[in-house]
């Protein structure tokens, strides 16, 4: 990890998005950070004074779970922010954060960050929306948990990724939308979202493969229709007669 001068900060982001006060104070307390691929901006249990703006690249955030497996939670990119609850309780980083390619992040520091909360700036509110957030995705985990099969699981987090590529725990509850999607992720991103091993993983797509319920390719895992996926989760476990469909036709996001 790289660290940059707060002198450097004018040349990686507009400073004109911020209040006169955040301004002053961050041209002299925030300062850029430069991840290559696979670095860490923090690891799970460090202590973190910061939240962190993700200018360049994308970061994912995940936890080592008790077997020593990665579970990923989210991936943030460019305008998003990471760590919000630094600034909340001042406790250690409850997950890691890796580059997922070469990346760039402006620190913001913890005590800067609280006055954009309590005086309500735009950045503040974007602070507080991130810890809205936060809890949604917490709420989905415990859904993730509460399902019974790994299939299950398997289906609901793609089911999830339909609807934001990038993110399986920042999307809608309720998918509105039937249709093809396409998915570029491979068996073991999928197993990072899941909390399981790929070869789990690899079964559990056999399985919703044989119902018709997705299509797998080299790196990509196509749903033909993304409300019977859904409705697989809620127990409905058989695909509907005549609506299996045969090839990829399916549209790329």
């Amino acid at each position: 990890m790289a660290r940059q001068e707060p002198s450097e900060l004018a040349t990686v982001i507009d400073l004109s998005i911020f209040e006169p006060f955040e301004r002053e104070q961050l041209s002299h307390q925030a300062y850029v950070v430069n991840l290559a691929e696979g670095s860490h901006l923090f690891a799970e249990a460090d202590e973190v004074n910061a939240i962190f703006l993700v200018i360049q690249g994308t970061v994912y955030c995940y936890r080592s779970s008790l077997a020593g497996r990665e579970v990923r939670e989210r991936v943030a990119g460019p305008g998003e922010l990471v760590c919000p609850l630094a600034i909340v309780d001042g406790r250690p980083a409850p997950a890691s954060v890796r580059a997922r390619c070469d990346s760039q992040c402006v620190a913001i520091p913890a005590d800067v960050a609280r006055q954009s909360v309590e005086r309500a700036t735009p950045f503040g509110r974007a602070i507080v929306k991130e810890l809205c957030r936060c809890c949604r995705r917490m709420s989905r985990q415990l859904t993730l948990l509460s399902l019974e099969g790994t299939e299950q699981r398997v289906a609901w987090v793609l089911s999830e990724l339909c609807e934001n590529p990038g993110n399986a725990t920042e999307v809608a509850a309720t998918v509105t939308r039937a249709g093809p999607v396409e998915l570029r992720l491979t068996h073991g991103d999928l197993a990072a979202l899941v909390g399981t091993s790929r070869e789990v993983v690899s079964r559990a797509l056999s399985h919703l493969r044989g119902l018709g319920l997705v299509q797998t390719g080299r790196r990509r895992i196509a749903v033909p229709d993304v409300l019977r996926l859904v409705r697989f989760t809620r127990g409905s476990a058989e695909p509907e007669p005549g609506n299996v469909t045969p090839g990829c036709g399916t549209r790329r996001r």
